[in-house]
């Protein structure tokens, strides 16, 4: 089956005359096919079409989405939902012909391609009308992936396409985790495949509807290359590359200055004796140390010597590149010599990384190397890693929310080393960043968790052991944090009974009793519990579930930052579900690891941290609170006030 996914939002205008020209090419496939259309909740009504259309379609499926407007996401989850074992996926405003998609599965069939991309980039491609501007910037962002992920262009010609087929075991297992609107540089990143072909098609102008290209798609484009790069290692790759060049200058500065000072050279003879042992020196360097995997893969004196050739040659150019450059800056625009002596390096400097590691070196560019982008600790984890191979108070998890076992490891940490059973680990104001085992993602649903985890033992005694002065001293501004927070939870409840579970030191408590509610709380800690009671707060110590002294039902049950420390969240919903009068409110907050910020910073995101189990998106965390019966009525950007003192 192909399954065929459509990230829209805002698309009505165009998405009945997509929905009938892709369902007409899928047919000509022969194969049973789905169109799913993944909507981030347009205003326009595109989801209600979707919903006319589909009612005389069984093919055609629709996926609303809320709280999220990425076009990359929306593809996942897209995929998520797909029973096909081909996956695919394309715009929603027809700037890409759908009648190319026969011609995309036929060339996976006939030429055992793992994935097949339509290109505006090989014979036959292009775009129809595009301003010098837009031209401008696809080529300049088609330049970077060739920079910043060099290789990229000997695998695939048009990166930047968002129009391809591809078979869905190259995805499986993978721990895809893109940012903006590229979803196929991560799949190149980190598949599993070993062919790519290219299908040219005509990229047309838009003719219905507003462009979603803007300046912050951009930013996220180049910060999404960034953490490929440094997941992938390929920025190490970079700064070795800068720093032969640096080796080669001091090279070229000693010949030049003994040769000329010394031996009483011509100076061009030599400039020109330094510029040709500079060049040696970084042909060797690169060879050994930047990119040895080329070498390994090609020994022969042959190769070698054809590396040799290739390099000094780019170089060489690069070196004319420079001195051109420099003198229609310094000479003809009459720019300082040093800006443009150094806009000259820069220039030579980037040609010559580009060439180089895309051609002179293109051997070492193999699946293989870069599809260990999530993978930076080795081989891919197991996931069905036996008991006994974990440490003593680990254990390994389910997903929370399916149920699946399957997962793919997004970041790995320390599985195998045996818990710090240190309490203060745990602590509220802990800055044990880094500390996971491995951070996973559900093959199936999407679900970010750790795994393994602590098991529930050790949780228990590692809670119930914190003490944590420093939330004491830092009340002020949690105070006004959760004062707003008592605000908004007036929004959609009057004051009753309320419980807060994992209460702290009571300070959510206190006011939410100035507002007038009837409060309780719940709390592992020991040392926060007493210090709750002290303030005169019924506590009850120890589980949310095990709590069962509680007055319940309850008109409120309040969350703050603390499902993620859960280890059975799901449960902990249910259980506060079955605890409130009808119509009651939960409320809770938790970190977004959908966050722009969580996904450029990808494993160095701080709260990936030991006593974070569970990461929520907006979408999951709507799928989890309806999986324990809640209607959601909002989700909201949470703030929080810190002091700097």
């Amino acid at each position: 089956m192909i399954s065929l996914i459509v990230p829209t939002y805002n698309e009505r205008q165009n998405i009945a005359a997509l929905v009938e020209r892709a369902g007409k090419a899928l047919a000509l496939t022969s194969q049973p096919f789905e169109l799913i259309i993944v909507d981030d909740a347009s205003p326009d009504g595109t989801a209600e079409d979707v919903r006319r259309l589909a009612a005389e379609r069984p093919w055609l499926k629709l996926l609303v989405r809320e709280g999220e407007r990425d076009l990359s996401t929306a593809v996942m989850a897209g995929w998520r939902e797909a029973r096909g074992d081909v996956l695919g996926c394309m715009d929603g405003d027809l700037q890409q012909p759908p009648e190319l998609l026969p011609q995309l599965y036929a060339r996976l069939e006939s030429s055992g391609a793992d994935i097949a991309v339509g290109s505006r980039n090989v014979r036959g491609g292009g775009v129809s009308h595009w301003s010098l501007l837009r031209r401008f910037i696809s080529w300049t962002a088609t330049l970077m992936a060739t920079f910043i992920l060099p290789g990229t262009l000997g695998e695939v010609r048009d990166p930047m396409s968002g129009y391809f087929l591809l078979r869905r075991r190259v995805i499986d297992g993978a721990a895809l985790n893109p940012v903006g609107y590229k979803i196929l540089l991560e799949v190149l990143a980190r598949g599993d495949y070993r062919r790519v072909d290219e299908v040219p098609f005509i990229f047309d102008e838009r003719a219905l509807g507003e462009s979603k290209l803007g300046g912050g798609i951009m930013l996220k484009y180049l910060a999404h290359l960034v953490r490929i790069s440094i997941e992938t290692r390929e920025a190490v790759r970079i700064v070795k590359y800068a720093a032969v060049g640096l080796t080669g200058a001091f090279v070229y500065y000693v010949a030049l200055l003994w040769l000329y000072a010394t031996r009483h050279w011509p100076l061009p003879a030599a400039a020109l004796v330094g510029v040709a042992l500079a060049i040696f020196n970084n042909f060797v360097w690169n060879e050994v140390v930047t990119f040895p995997e080329a070498r390994r893969l090609d020994p022969s004196t042959r190769a070698l010597f054809r590396r040799m050739l290739a390099f000094a040659g780019f170089s060489a150019a690069g070196a004319v590149l420079s001195l051109a450059l420099i003198a229609v800056l310094v000479g003809a625009l009459e720019w300082p010599t040093t800006p443009g002596v150094l806009a000259g390096i820069l220039a030579a400097g980037l040609w010559n990384f580009t060439t180089n590691s895309n051609l002179t070196w293109r051997a070492w560019w193999n699946r293989k190397i870069l599809s260990r982008a999530a993978q930076p600790g080795g081989a891919d984890f197991n996931p069905a890693l036996a008991a006994h191979d974990l440490p003593p108070g680990k254990r390994l998890v389910l997903c929370n929310l399916c149920g699946s076992q399957r997962f793919a490891v997004l970041y790995r940490g320390r599985s195998t080393r045996a818990p710090d059973l240190d309490p203060n680990s745990m602590r509220c104001t802990s800055l044990e960043h880094g500390g996971f085992t491995n951070i996973v993602q559900c093959s199936d649903c999407g679900l970010i968790y750790q795994n393994p985890c602590d098991d529930d033992e050790t949780l228990a005694k590692l809670y119930a052991g914190v003490d944590d002065p420093v939330y004491e001293r830092e009340s002020g501004g949690r105070v006004r944090t959760f004062g707003r927070l008592v605000e908004r939870l007036g929004r959609y409840a009057q004051p009753g009974r309320l419980v807060d579970v994992g209460c702290y030191t009571g300070i959510f408590l206190e006011q939410a009793r100035r507002a007038g509610w009837d409060v309780v709380g719940v709390e592992p800690s020991a040392w926060a519990a007493k210090l709750a009671r002290e303030k005169g707060f019924t506590v009850f110590e120890g589980a949310f579930r095990d709590a069962h002294e509680l007055p319940a039902p309850f008109d409120a049950v309040t969350i703050w930052d603390v499902i993620e420390h859960l280890p059975d969240p799901l449960a902990d919903l249910k259980h506060a579900h079955s605890i409130l009068k009808p119509g009651a409110v939960l409320a809770l907050s938790t970190m977004d690891t959908a966050s722009l910020f969580a996904r450029l910073a990808g494993r160095h995101w701080p709260w990936y941290m030991r006593m974070h189990l569970v990461y929520f998106t907006r979408e999951s965390m709507r799928r989890m609170l309806e999986a324990a019966g809640f209607e959601v009525l909002a989700i909201e950007r949470h703030e929080r006030i810190v002091s700097l003192r």
